[in-house]
């Protein structure tokens, strides 16, 4: 039969010998290592143990190289300019409005020209002139678009800068940023930006 007295010396142990136990203390309540990517803009909600940001990396939006071409035409403007005057008994002279520019057209300019127009209401009659002007022109029919700067991103109080005018962004990054506890950030990622936090 194994008694204490027994199991003790079994073990090496001198007889009255204290067998220590590690001691358990209470559970860390620290989480670290975690890391959170926005590629859209959002609300983050900072856990309420979190005071810092170990890290914050990412980038803006890549700037656009230039694309397409100018393909130029042989066209003219339209600008419209109408004039109303009332004829009763002795006449008038119509009342030019200001000229509205109506548009741009490829193709051979046309004569400029003007059409009347008579109302009759009750107690006489009203003419309308509508004039029409051409101006010969060049228009762009081509599908030229020009180098674009990319957008910045943000949040935490940090600008993560967009490429430059045709260029791709560079990779910003921040450490150990400060945060409040419980509170929300807005973050702010343009298409094709992202921001990754590690907290």
């Amino acid at each position: 039969m194994t008694t204490p007295r027994n199991f003790a010396r079994m073990a090496g142990l001198h007889v009255g010998a204290r067998i220590q136990f590690p001691r358990v203390g209470p559970l860390n309540n620290r989480r670290e290592g975690r890391t959170v990517t926005f590629y859209a803009n959002t609300t983050w909600t900072a856990p309420l143990w979190a005071k810092l940001l170990s890290r914050i990396i990412g980038k803006g939006s890549d700037g656009m190289p230039a694309s397409g071409a100018n393909d130029y035409r042989a066209g003219y403007t339209v600008t419209k300019q109408v004039g109303t005057y009332a004829e009763f008994t002795n006449g008038g002279s119509p009342q030019f409005g200001p000229r509205v520019y109506q548009g741009e057209y490829v193709g051979a300019k046309p004569a400029d020209y003007c059409g009347e127009n008579t109302y009759w209401p009750s107690s006489g009659y009203i003419k309308s002139t509508t004039c029409y002007s051409f101006e010969a022109t060049t228009v762009d029919v081509g599908d030229y678009s020009p180098a674009t700067a990319g957008a910045s991103a943000t949040g935490f109080g940090q600008v993560l800068a967009g490429g430059p005018t045709g260029q791709p962004a560079s990779i910003s990054l921040f450490r150990n940023v400060p945060i409040t506890p419980g509170a929300s950030y807005v973050i702010v990622v343009p298409p094709g930006g992202q921001i990754t936090i590690e907290y």
